[in-house]
């Protein structure tokens, strides 16, 4: 008999594709961290997978107290409001650097200096 945290004999395959996308994911998320230092939108967004991958595994092979799963659900919550947050922010900031069209034209079509 083997242990009740262990997956019965049926669940390994599907076992071995969980742990196969998520180490594709850890991956390329590791990839865009390094390569992305100081993007915040990128460090939580990858954060946010990260817990919810953790939060995956919690749910399907352990069973946790529920204030575990709740603080890891609010915890992922807080995390995806703060990823739009900021991703708000670039959306209003790269509009306001954007040069209007009024200006264009009244200059003939080149950009003022």
């Amino acid at each position: 008999m083997s242990p009740p945290f262990l997956p019965a004999k049926t669940e390994w395959p599907s076992v071995l594709r969980m742990l196969a996308v998520a180490t594709v994911y850890w991956v390329m998320l590791w990839r865009l961290l390094k390569d992305n230092r100081g993007n915040r939108v990128i460090q939580l967004g990858s954060t946010a997978l990260a817990v919810f991958f953790v939060l995956l595994v919690a749910v399907k092979f352990t069973r946790p107290p529920d204030w575990v799963l709740h603080y890891l659900g609010l915890f992922l919550f807080t995390l995806c409001i703060l990823t739009l947050w900021f991703v708000l922010l670039r959306v209003v900031h790269a509009l306001r650097r954007k040069p209007s069209i009024a200006k264009a034209h009244d200059t003939g079509g080149r950009q003022a200096q």
